[in-house]
């Protein structure tokens, strides 16, 4: 009887093993920009880099996939590729900072 009841579980767990994702690490000029925003475009799914750079995002099929990472300060970047079934892509993000010019304030 209980393992009629761990089939199911047996079987998220599997799935949850052969997901596919894309991880990596985002960085300006050689060194890290922290907590910058990770999504999958056309999508609300996303997730956050470290104070490292670092990120993880697991995708929701195989195939092709585009991701946006933007950080405050930074050109946002459009990254396109594919994931195979339970494949981990692996990439090194280089984002170009933006400078912004403003007017003169007299105080």
């Amino acid at each position: 009887m209980i393992a009629r009841h761990c089939l199911p579980l047996l079987a998220l767990l599997a799935a949850a093993a052969s997901a596919q994702t894309v991880e990596g690490t985002i960085a300006s000029e050689g060194a890290p920009v922290p907590f910058a925003t990770v999504r999958l475009a056309e999508t609300e799914r996303g997730t956050a880099a470290d104070a490292e750079g670092a990120f993880r995002l697991a995708l929701p099929e195989p195939g092709p996939f585009a991701l946006i990472v933007s950080a405050v300060g930074y050109e946002p970047l459009r990254i396109e590729g594919a994931a195979a079934e339970g494949e981990t892509v692996r990439l090194a993000v280089a984002l170009d900072a933006v400078t912004v010019e403003t007017d003169d304030v007299v105080v």
